[in-house]
């Protein structure tokens, strides 16, 4: 019997380690960046998603110490704010997603990825992504300074980016802001 459950174990272990080399690993039944961007109905959903609210933070007002109530606290009234506070995470993390999403409408437009498009519509889109883009960098550069600035960069490279200047962060937004009219 203990002969018997040792080979079962071992048969059992040894099909749990098999694996399969050709996994489809974008499937085609779910939106991925890879099988997406084919059509005007995929390109504008990536942009409409583009304006949750969550890529257009606004500041509390209970943040400023002009209101009524003084007797409140909270992180910004009692200068306790740190890089882990939720809200600067938050929107940092908000902020470089939209520009992600934003780059990619942009690749697949220029790739032409995207087939059935006008040269009108084509420039209406660019133009919304360029102004997410223009948008995410000023929030960046407002609140950070310096900042990762993302021109399209592979896996690779973002993995020894570095920060770039305010200064080189606001031309580039600027920039990405004249493209958008």
């Amino acid at each position: 019997m203990n002969k018997i459950s040792k080979y079962l174990f071992t048969g059992i272990m040894a099909l749990s380690m098999a694996a399969c080399a050709d996994l489809d690993l974008n499937p085609l039944s779910e939106g991925a960046s890879e099988n997406w961007y084919h059509d005007e109905t995929e390109i504008e959903m990536s942009l409409n998603d583009l304006w949750r609210p969550d890529f257009f933070p606004i500041d509390n007002l209970d943040w400023d110490d002009d209101l009524l109530n003084r007797n409140g606290s909270n992180d910004i009234t009692l200068g306790t704010v740190t890089a882990q506070w939720g809200t600067a995470s938050t929107r940092w993390t908000s902020l470089y997603k939209s520009i992600a999403r934003a780059t990619k409408v942009i690749q697949s437009l220029d790739n032409g990825t995207a087939s059935g498009l006008s040269d009108n519509k084509v420039n209406q889109y660019k133009g919304e992504a360029y102004f997410m883009l223009g948008f995410a960098y000023c929030e960046l550069a407002t609140y950070w300074g310096d900042c990762v600035l993302n021109k399209g960069m592979t896996l690779d490279e973002a993995y020894v980016a570095v920060r770039s200047p305010k200064s080189e962060v606001l031309a580039y937004a600027y920039e990405c802001l004249d493209k958008a009219i």
